[in-house]
This record gives C-alpha cells, structure tokens and sequence, in this order.
C-alpha cells in the first residue's frame, strides 16, 4: 500500500487514523416575515487529520524528522494513500509518549492550500458585481483573464451577453 507522504517526508507507517474533512462555506441571512436564507458561498479548504505512533528502536529519530518538516512552514504537495496530491499546510502536530512502551503517538492536521494548483502558481479567486451594460468579455478583460474561464467558473451563465446589473459571479485568476 502507497504510504502518506508530505513534502520529502515519508511516513514510516500510515496512520491509524486519517480524516478528510469537507466543508461549504454557508451565511444565513434572516428575511422579514418569510425565515431565513442559506446562501452556499462555496467550499473551504479540505482539512486532513492523521493519528498514528512512531515506535521502535528508531521512534525518537522519525517524531524529530517531522517535526523538522512542520518547523519548515509553508505549504507542499501532501500524498495520501490513493489519492491525488495536493499542496497544504502542516497547520498542527501534537505528539505524546506511549506509556510502557518504545514510541510517541502523534496527531497533525493538513489544510489545504486553495491558491496553489500545484505548479506554484498562486490562483486568486473572488467574486464580481456585474455593472449595467457589462458583457463577459468586459470583465474578462478587467481581470486579465479569458471569458471561457469565466463561464467555466459560472455554469450558470448561458449567453456571455446575457448578464445583468448587480448579478454576482465568480472570478478565478492566476
């Protein structure tokens, strides 16, 4: 089986415990005399959370390795078993000794680094207010990007003509 790998560390055995969490990004806006609405503003950053133990003769060597990994700082590509890597934060490590035995137990999180694709090209992602008598390609070209990369960000515009003022779409650019 693949082990999990972070930046040049391998892990020597693969946690016990890995978690991927994923979350939306939801604002509830009260409307008078009708509830509440739930606007969906996206997805976060996926979150990664490992346990696992370092034991045996070497135990103390692997704990100082990634904890020299996790002073680095910044993020890299984070490779878990059988899934596509991609760049995170080593955000959190913990780790606690096994009583009556030769090892450390440890937990970290990954969080995910939403402005890197992977070739370390920063990609910025934000939202945009269409103004009276705007078109795709208007924006397009304010942002210095491609108005099929807008419609792709927008899959709810069908016409790049067919905007209106105050309309919000989303804007990704590298």
């Amino acid at each position: 089986m693949e082990k999990l790998r972070y930046k040049e560390y391998t892990f020597p055995t693969n946690p016990r415990r890995l978690e991927v969490i994923n979350e939306r990004r939801t604002a509830r806006v009260p409307l008078p005399f009708e509830g509440e609405l739930v606007a969906d503003m996206g997805a976060r950053a996926r979150m990664v959370v490992i346990d696992g133990e370092f034991f045996g003769a070497n135990a103390m060597q692997q704990y100082l390795k990634l904890e020299q990994v996790y002073n680095q700082g910044g993020s890299g590509q984070l490779y878990l078993p059988g899934e596509p890597p991609f760049m995170a934060h080593f955000s959190f490590f913990k780790t606690v000794g096994l009583p009556g035995r030769d090892g450390y137990g440890y937990t970290a999180r990954f969080i995910e680094d939403t402005l890197q694709d992977g070739s370390g090209t920063p990609e910025r992602q934000f939202t945009c207010i269409v103004q009276e008598n705007e078109t795709l390609f208007a924006i397009a070209a304010r942002f210095h990007t491609t108005a099929e990369r807008l419609l792709a960000d927008n899959p709810a515009i069908v016409s790049p003509n067919g905007l209106t003022a105050g309309q919000v779409i989303r804007v990704s650019v590298q």
